[in-house]
């Protein structure tokens, strides 16, 4: 990918914060795992894991096995209801394990909320979430 497409690619998406924009255009020319988007930039693994999970749940970026790719941009709505998906799935799984609610229970809030936890009707009597998942 040239740098005039990596441009133009941070340009559609929202606003690519420095740190982010380094991890964009380091995976312009291709799919790198975390260590190594960690070493080529010389960045801490914790702030890189960060970058690349913050990429990845606005659909910027999608992992493919243990590697990190650039999203093609007819798809970042695709990878981001997917990653809304998979972490609304971790939620409900981590309350069914520490109890904090029954299975039952979670069946009944798929009576309110999709699997990517959006309200399935608008109503007054069920607080809206600011949360993305």
């Amino acid at each position: 990918m040239s740098f005039e497409s990596v441009q133009a690619y941070i340009n559609i998406v929202d606003e690519v914060k420095p740190l982010e924009r380094k991890i964009v255009e380091l995976l312009a020319s291709g799919g790198f795992a975390l260590r190594q988007v960690s070493s080529k930039l010389l960045m801490p693994l914790q702030t890189a894991s960060a970058r690349l999970s913050e990429l990845h749940d606005r659909g910027i970026v999608e992992q493919k096995g243990k590697k990190y790719y650039l999203t093609s941009v007819d798809r970042i709505e695709e990878v981001k209801r997917n990653r809304q998906k998979i972490r609304f799935d971790k939620w409900v799984k981590l309350g069914e394990k520490e109890n904090f609610f029954s299975k039952l229970e979670a069946q009944k809030l798929d009576e309110y909320f999709d699997r990517s936890g959006k309200p399935r009707h608008k109503s007054e009597d069920i607080p809206q979430s600011e949360l993305p998942f």
